[in-house]
């Protein structure tokens, strides 16, 4: 399914309906008669299919200059305002019309009407961190990323992109073959306060939540912290893994316990057992006798519940006979939940057992610290694979009662706000697709709203936006299990970008003089007309993009004060006046480092009309040779 055009009829930033058509199959033509709308349609005749890829059924662009309200368009995009709106779709053939408003209207064609699970699943991004911007529901745009605390949000950020480089940076160093990747990384556990857990709503209300402060309360003298105010004392790196990993087990451990299940441990079993390994079993032996009883007894007697042996567990989690239980509960519902919990037990034991045995290999230069750095051998396949088990685990833990980072990781190098810019984008959406199927995610077709992505870029990186993100993005949204496709619309108020989108694909929005917002037509005169394939120059030439030429305003006012300050003597006539000698050199200075050669002649040629006792002969033959030289004439064809 793809967008097609939205008709806006009531908007704060527009003063009247107005519609936009984002460069499909078909272009849309919205006119008010009489209070009814009607829409005609029309074969757009530059479509050209499948042209960004199978993957990405469109690309379009809203430009405009600041204020002209594209994020706002976003927003009704994104289904976060409530002005009356109409949307039409393509799929496969058919055209289909969602109208969100109280407006008739009638069409010169054939469509449905949208059913409630047909739209596309809008995703929103912008790179910048604004309070306004929380307003837009995002799961992947940075202000939304930002939860407790700026510092939270850069370690968060940094876990997102560490993930992203070492599990998909080979595509990204494709299209950017000098963006960074971290070489040198500090590893701490994360330390976090009691009272997080303590203090939790849910557990101080819940009478299960007792149980579990009992059992933090016991798991914390045991590793002998009851004194200290955070969950682990930061002495020892291994020592502090445990704890932190025990502690978010321990606010998982909730159960309704029965005659059949939940009998067999108790939490004193777990502390008792002679190391962390031995301790991660009995606790997993202890969840899954919780989940359900005999289906933890039988598992203990067909296969025996090892890590070992996780694989075969599993297989028989999957044959095991029964369907439903007493009372028509599903009991393929338990026989999941056991299965997600081996398989998080397993990532955590996988961790821990690497760093484990190699503790002797890495470098403590702090005992709890971890140092990691790609430079020297064998340490880079070691971080590899460091990062790859720390994202299984990470990924595994998300949705259990605190979604804690177990590590804080600290980069050498400091990222450009470019660089951040990028890694930040990419990063954000491969944490969205990684999270697993939730009922969120099960979409075939993702509407990816980019405000303003390539802020920060230098020319070059925005130059290969639009390659890169139809090179990267459909290899990103392809972890997902529907490998869907995506549409995207971006905004952005610089020429750079367009060259590489057909100008039918473009919303061109400009705010007039009486703050009305123009949105441009196709038949609009002064719409621009060049935008792929179109040389840099001439899109920035066009008035659109800057008004009144391309030079920058402060050069364009020092060069008119010395052109009326020059002018001021030759339309008097006066030649080689009584100036102060510094107000002299100051004006020459300044033409002989304007750069656009026939400006730079022409004042030379009205300074030395001007002051003719100043004329440096070696320079000015030097310039009519080289002006000569550029408009191709022999000066010897002169004489």
């Amino acid at each position: 399914m793809e967008l097609l055009a939205l008709y806006i009829d009531n908007h704060f930033l527009l003063q009247k309906p107005e519609y936009f058509n984002f460069g499909g199959t078909f272009i849309f033509d919205f006119k008010l008669i009489d209070d009814k709308l009607n829409i005609e349609k029309k074969e757009n005749p530059k479509y050209i299919k499948n042209f960004f890829g199978d993957k990405i059924s469109n690309i379009s662009a809203i430009v405009g200059n600041n204020g002209v309200g594209k994020t706002s368009i976003m927003s009704v995009l994104n289904r976060d305002t409530k002005c009356e709106i109409i949307s039409i779709y393509l799929d496969d053939d058919k055209i289909i019309i969602n109208n969100q408003s109280k407006i008739a209207f009638k069409t010169d064609f054939k469509y449905d009407a949208l059913g409630a699970s047909e739209e596309l699943y809008p995703l929103y991004y912008s790179t910048h961190i604004d309070y306004n911007l929380k307003s837009i529901s995002s799961v992947i745009s940075q202000s939304n990323l930002i939860k407790d605390s700026l510092e939270d949000y850069y370690y968060d950020t940094i876990l997102r992109q560490v993930f992203f480089l070492n599990g998909k940076g080979q595509f990204l160093q494709k299209n950017y073959q000098d963006i960074p990747f971290y070489e040198n990384l500090v590893i701490k556990v994360n330390q976090v306060n009691k009272s997080t857990f303590l203090n939790s709503d849910f557990y101080r209300d819940a009478t299960i939540g007792k149980y579990i402060n009992k059992q933090l309360e016991m798991l914390w003298n045991h590793y002998a912290i009851s004194n200290e105010t955070a969950i682990h004392g930061n002495f020892n790196f291994l020592n502090n893994f445990e704890v932190f990993i025990l502690s978010l087990l321990v606010t998982d451990d909730t159960f309704a316990q029965t005659n059949s299940n939940g009998n067999n441990f108790g939490f004193q079993d777990i502390l008792d057992a002679e190391d962390f390994d031995k301790k991660l079993l009995v606790f997993l032996k202890k969840r899954l006798d919780n989940i359900d009883g005999p289906l933890y007894r039988f598992l203990e007697e067909k296969v025996e519940i090892t890590f070992d042996k996780t694989e075969e567990l599993i297989k028989k989690i999957e044959s095991y006979p029964i369907s439903k239980i007493a009372g028509g509960f599903e009991f393929g519902q338990m026989k999941n939940h056991a299965i997600q919990t081996i398989k998080r037990f397993l990532a955590i034991w996988n961790l821990y057992n690497f760093l484990f045995k190699n503790t002797e290999i890495f470098i403590f230069e702090k005992p709890n610290e971890l140092n990691l750095s790609v430079k020297k051998d064998p340490s880079e396949d070691f971080l590899k694979t460091f990062i790859k088990l720390y994202q299984n685990v990470h990924e595994s833990i998300q949705y259990i009662q605190f979604e804690f980072r177990i590590f804080n990781i600290f980069p050498e190098k400091r990222l450009s706000t470019g660089e951040q810019s990028l890694l930040n984008f990419y990063s954000s959406i491969y944490s969205f697709v990684r999270k697993g199927e939730q009922h969120i995610r099960q979409h075939k077709q993702y509407l990816l709203l980019l405000d303003e992505p390539e802020t920060g870029y230098h020319a070059t990186w925005k130059k290969k936006f639009i390659k890169s993100i139809t090179e990267i993005l459909p290899e990103l949204f392809n972890e997902l299990n529907q490998k869907p496709t995506i549409q995207i619309v971006f905004t952005t108020h610089d020429a750079l970008t367009l060259s590489d989108i057909p100008n039918n694909n473009i919303t061109y929005l400009k705010k007039l003089e009486n703050s009305i917002i123009k949105v441009f037509k196709d038949d609009d005169p002064e719409k621009p007309q060049k935008s792929f394939g179109a040389n840099i120059t001439d899109l920035l030439a066009d008035s659109f993009f800057v008004d009144d030429g391309l030079m920058g305003d402060f050069a364009k006012e020092k060069i008119q004060e010395t052109i009326d300050w020059l002018n001021s003597f030759i339309n008097e006539d006066i030649v080689n006046p009584e100036v102060a000698i510094d107000i002299i050199n100051q004006h020459e200075a300044l033409i002989k480092i304007i750069d656009e050669p026939l400006l730079n002649y022409k004042l030379t040629e009205m300074f030395q009309t001007v002051f003719p006792n100043r004329i440096d002969k070696e320079n000015t033959v030097k310039q009519i040779r080289d002006l000569a030289e550029k408009a191709g004439i022999d000066l010897k064809d002169l004489t």
